[in-house]
């Protein structure tokens, strides 16, 4: 507060010592220091009064103060200092010290010190609002993707995964340099020479941005893989404007304290490519059935492609997109000296295939209860997901040896099953499993009715139509076959089966030959096997 006389006609108090005096009160200490919080953050305040000031007709006895903001950023180990050194005076005048950031002359000296002040006070709120809290960007050293957990039988061998996330982690070592080529060419073609931020790039977006607002064209982004990091394992996707700010500090904070390798191995472990795969090995045994090492350029530039969005980009439901992006991706890669022009005009030229159904996941065909204990002792034991610990079973990446033996174990279902199968066998048919609309989309609702028949032979089958001489049955891949009369004779209530089933009804069927089926029953009786060794007791 300003220091002014005490009574009508009494001379103003102007001294330098008699204002510091007058100020020590107030600030409840024997020195010019008071350390407080601002937003959470340790701020030392220095009040130094001075009669120094130019440019003004005032009297000096009306002077305020001069304030320091000195911040200490723990985060980064640095000071950032914020400096206001700002006189202002009950006639409106705002001065710069002499002493302060800039010596201005003149009349330019109130406005340009008031300018130059209240840029720093905006820039030191901006990163009090930006900047503070942000994760530690060291604790990527540290990151563990989600891993599955894997089961081995007795010999060793794997047999089982459990998990949410198909990933294959693969240190930078062993990703095929072609698909370096690639990522970079689609997704930031200068990631080996920038700090973090494509300043160029930004630039070229915003003008871009510009030249289209008002349009239905979607802005154009420029987010460095160092950002998609930053974004994808520190931060969340929201879309503002505060959250790619942060995701700029982050992003030179990580090129401070990691290699280019580091950061891109962080990249192509974690992004998701479709197929339930993460990570650049998962996506390749997923979308071409083989790993990394041995894609392709056309392959490599195909799930790169994908980076951008993989569901928009699947070549089974939006074909032309697909090879548009994968043409792209060949096109930058020739740009950037990865292909000749020749290389890669015939590989735009080329269609995309892809795998079926690729690399499947580890899934047992046998022993399910058997998996499904030693999933629940291990839940028990280190938790469901990463919350619960390092060594989760849908994270934490185990390695489980079980005493399973899956040949002895398929060989013990087996004869379990025929056994029930023989006892039911004398036993009049029980009709069909259940009853499903035999309308357009029955594959799905057929797969939704989820009808177990035990043997890897038999299949579910829904009754689609009557013919003459037998029934029309769909499957729940989309196929169709045919079941003669003759070939569903069993009886209930003394009527055949081939005259009691209806459209819409759902059957367990073995194939005979060809697309002809024969009507099956599952056994209504249930049963247990225990198989031991006489010898040893195991």
């Amino acid at each position: 507060s300003p220091q002014r006389g005490g009574g009508d006609g009494e001379a103003p108090r102007h001294h330098a010592a008699e204002r510091k005096r007058a100020l020590r009160p107030a600030l409840h200490r024997d020195d010019d220091q008071v350390p407080v919080r601002v937003q959470g953050l340790d701020v030392l305040l220095q009040v130094r009064p001075t009669d120094d000031v130019q440019d003004c007709v005032c009297p000096p006895g009306q002077l305020f103060r001069e304030i320091l903001f000195l911040v200490i950023d723990e985060d980064i180990g640095a000071e950032l200092a914020a400096v206001l050194q700002l006189f202002r005076r009950p006639c409106g005048h705002r001065h710069l010290a002499p002493h302060g950031l800039a010596q201005l002359d003149g009349k330019r000296a109130d406005s340009a010190g008031a300018a130059v002040a209240l840029g720093l006070v905006g820039l030191f709120l901006l990163w009090l609002l930006v900047g503070r809290g942000l994760p530690d960007a060291a604790s990527l050293a540290n990151y563990q993707p989600p891993l599955p957990t894997t089961l081995r039988s007795s010999d060793g061998t794997p047999f089982h995964t459990f998990a949410r996330e198909r990933r294959i982690y693969l240190p930078y070592s062993e990703i095929p340099p072609v698909v370096v080529q690639a990522v970079t060419s689609a997704e930031d073609k200068t990631f080996f020479q920038h700090g973090g931020l494509d300043y160029a790039g930004i630039a070229t977006a915003v003008w871009t941005n510009l030249k289209s607002l008002g349009s239905d064209k979607r802005p154009v982004g420029a987010s460095t893989i160092t950002q998609q990091v930053a974004k994808n394992l520190l931060l969340t996707n929201e879309v503002t404007i505060g959250r790619k700010l942060r995701e700029a500090i982050l992003a030179r904070r990580i090129e401070e304290q990691f290699t280019k390798e580091q950061i891109l191995e962080l990249y192509l472990n974690e992004v998701f490519l479709g197929r339930n795969a993460y990570g650049i090995e998962a996506a390749s045994q997923a979308w071409f059935g083989k790993p990394a090492s041995e894609l392709r350029p056309e392959e490599a530039a195909f799930l790169a492609g994908l980076l951008k969005a993989p569901s928009s980009f699947n070549p089974a439901t939006n074909y032309a997109r697909s090879l548009e992006r994968r043409n792209y991706v060949l096109g930058e890669m020739g740009k950037n000296g990865f292909l000749t022009p020749e290389q890669s005009r015939a590989l735009q030229a080329s269609p995309i295939v892809t795998s079926r159904s690729g690399v499947a996941a580890r899934q047992a065909t046998t022993g399910g209860y058997f998996i499904e204990e030693v999933r629940r002792e291990l839940i028990d034991k280190f938790g469901e997901d990463a919350k619960a610990g390092p060594n989760s079973v849908y994270a934490g990446g185990l390695w489980v040896r079980t005493t399973i033996d899956p040949v002895i174990q398929a060989a013990a279902e087996k004869a379990l099953r025929n056994g029930l199968v023989r006892y039911d066998s004398g036993r009049a048919w029980r009709g069909p499993v259940t009853t499903i609309d035999a309308g357009d989309g029955w594959e799905s609702r057929l797969r939704a009715a989820n009808v177990g028949v035990g043997y890897p032979e038999w299949r579910a089958a829904v009754v689609l139509g009557s013919p003459a001489g037998g029934l029309r049955l769909g499957f729940t891949d989309g196929t169709t076959g045919f079941m003669y009369n003759g070939d569903a004779t069993r009886q209930r209530n003394g009527v055949a089966a081939w005259q009691q089933l209806k459209v819409g009804d759902v059957i367990p069927v073995a194939k005979i030959s060809g697309s002809n089926y024969g009507l099956r029953q599952i056994p209504e009786v249930s049963g247990a096997l225990v198989v031991q060794e006489p010898q040893t007791g195991r």
